[in-house]
């Protein structure tokens, strides 16, 4: 790709010229904003580490903060969610392993071993 632009600054100019950044924040919620962070994430900081021009990286990191969101780093992270239990740690306690059928033992796992 770097080929049909000529070199790498060529091609982060047109990156940023074209507002991509922006358009991605601006995307509604959903798998392909999160795909397009992700690819985004990855190839901004490796832009950034091939342009010759300082005004040229300054904007690539304010670019990437954008993207991020004051993280450091978004690329390849995802979000994580912890899910609630439907058995609680009290329940688990007190009921034995033999009462429990297999997924009411694989929700008190964290609470106690019965298997």
């Amino acid at each position: 790709m770097v080929g049909i632009f000529g070199s790498v600054d060529a091609l982060a100019e047109d990156f940023l010229a074209k507002k991509t950044v922006e358009k991605i924040v601006a995307m509604p919620e959903g798998p392909g904003k999160e795909s397009a962070k992700v690819g985004a994430g990855a190839i901004l900081p490796e832009m950034k580490k091939r342009v010759s021009s300082d005004e040229l990286k300054g904007r690539i990191e304010s670019a990437i903060s954008k993207l991020s969101g004051n993280s450091a780093s978004a690329a390849g992270r995802r979000k994580t969610f912890k899910k609630n239990r439907l058995m609680s740690k009290k329940y688990c306690k007190k009921t034995t392993c033999k009462r429990m059928g297999f997924t009411q033992k694989a929700r008190c796992r964290p609470y106690k071993n019965c298997y």
